[in-house]
């Protein structure tokens, strides 16, 4: 009968290591899990300011390659009228 309790008990001890061992182990994975996401939204932000960037170049350029083509027929116009 003493074996038998010893026995019940030595069982309940492994499966309450073997669940606490689980439970690390999710834990480390749900970690790193969020390790992850945190790494990709790093990314993902650091690409839409990238992205940003471009654009505001884009719409600077086309700003001065607007003026340009304005100035360029003010004077034109200006040669014209001097004839």
């Amino acid at each position: 009968m003493m074996k038998k309790i010893k026995e019940e008990q030595d069982r309940a001890a492994k499966i309450m290591q073997q669940q606490a061992k689980e439970r690390a182990d999710l834990k480390r994975q749900l970690a790193r899990k969020q390790r992850e996401l945190e790494t990709v939204k790093r990314e993902k932000t650091k690409a839409d300011m990238q992205a940003k960037r471009k654009q505001e170049e884009v719409i600077a350029m086309q700003k001065r390659a607007k003026l340009d083509q304005q100035k360029k027929k003010d004077a034109t116009k200006i040669r014209q009228q001097a004839k």
